[in-house]
């Protein structure tokens, strides 16, 4: 019995691979990961589904692989960054990257499995293609929530408007506000109520929907007045006002950039900073030919389409903006002018909270 044991033990030592660097990909999904592993010159595990814990695929790996260092990465997703934080806590060097920087070939594409996408994650970290993405501080995602609340309530309030305009038009509903202009104003929404008073019929589902716009509206008052007060806390207030001296920069705009950029030095240069907003052009240059496309869809999207409209605000309201726009016109089309024109209002974002300072007309070009 003695014997037997020893042997066993024997081929369990034999089954042990010994590696100085392993390269962990995982595929994450809410009930289970897929998880391939790569050391120097071989994969040791590919496709093997594993629970959604860190610590049980720590442990496992540690039972199947004797290695000195390991680095295990996986995408940014629904799954956002707790993984990462649980490898940290546990010692172990783990990144987030973006799904666009995975390296693909077309039979990829073709062929999607959760084996194929963490062999291709695995894959990329092994051969140093895959660069990390910032992992914000649990304290930073938390101050980002309420922005993302906010944008949460105003798409909710938008759908709600246009069910209780789409059921007036629907049912002929005659008001004399007639909201031509797409503004909800108090005496709109009171018609509306009167109506659903006298037209009991018809009233119950309007009065309805009036209560659920009614609660989106204080529900996005009161979230809009703890971004205000988070914005004007000692912390970031300078950086907040000296935002909003900019023109086209209001309150929600200047947050927004505060609160989703979570801290500006971690950019080194201007060009950093604009192409992880997404206000860059596509290009697609060879050889001495060079041709620059449209925007890039990459980047931050509700903050660059924030920084968009407060572009056109900005052309309106300082002549410098207005000037430069217009002598683009000259050259492309109002689409390119205006992308050139809100990297312009960007590069001043930029300077204003570096230096920490108010603006300034002319300030950066």
């Amino acid at each position: 019995m003695l014997q037997l044991t020893r042997t066993n033990i024997a081929k369990e030592t034999e089954k042990r691979i010994i590696a100085t660097m392993i390269f962990v990909g995982i595929d994450v999904h809410q009930k289970q990961w897929n998880v391939t592993v790569l050391c120097e010159g071989r994969v040791i595990i590919k496709g093997k589904t594993m629970p959604p814990d860190p610590k049980a695929l720590l442990e496992y790996l540690k039972k199947k692989v004797d290695f000195e260092e390991i680095i295990i990465a996986y995408e940014a997703g629904f799954c956002g960054f707790w993984i990462q934080r649980e490898f940290t806590k546990l010692g172990v060097k783990a990144i987030v990257v973006n799904p666009a920087d995975v390296p693909t070939t077309d039979k990829d594409s073709k062929q999607k499995t959760d084996r194929r996408d963490s062999y291709k994650i695995a894959e990329g970290l092994k051969a140093g293609m895959l660069k990390p993405i910032y992992v914000p501080t649990v304290n930073e995602e938390e101050k980002q929530s309420l922005l993302r609340r906010r944008s949460d309530l105003v798409q909710k309030q938008t759908r709600i408007k246009v069910q209780i305009k789409s059921f007036i038009m629907k049912h002929g509903i005659e008001l004399s506000d007639k909201n031509d202009t797409g503004k909800w104003s108090e005496n709109y929404i009171n018609q509306i109520a009167e109506y659903a008073k006298k037209n009991r019929g018809l009233g119950y589902q309007l009065e309805s929907m009036l209560s659920e716009l009614s609660f989106f509206k204080k529900e996005k008052k009161s979230v809009e007045i703890a971004i205000a007060e988070l914005a004007n806390s000692k912390e970031y207030k300078r950086d907040y006002q000296n935002l909003m001296t900019i023109p086209g920069i209001a309150k929600i705009v200047a947050a927004s950039i505060i609160f989703e950029l979570y801290n500006i030095d971690r950019f080194t240069s201007f060009s950093q900073f604009a192409s992880y907003m997404g206000i860059i052009p596509t290009e697609f240059s060879s050889g001495e030919k060079q041709r620059r496309g449209r925007m890039t869809k990459r980047g931050k999207t509700k903050l660059k389409s924030l920084i968009i409209e407060s572009t056109w605000v900005a052309i309106s309201k300082d002549e410098d903006f207005k000037k430069y726009y217009y002598s683009l016109l000259s050259r492309m089309k109002p689409q390119k002018a205006i992308i050139s024109c809100a990297r312009k209002l960007l590069s001043r974002i930029y300077h204003i909270l570096k230096e920490h300072e108010e603006y300034k007309y002319k300030v950066a070009s």
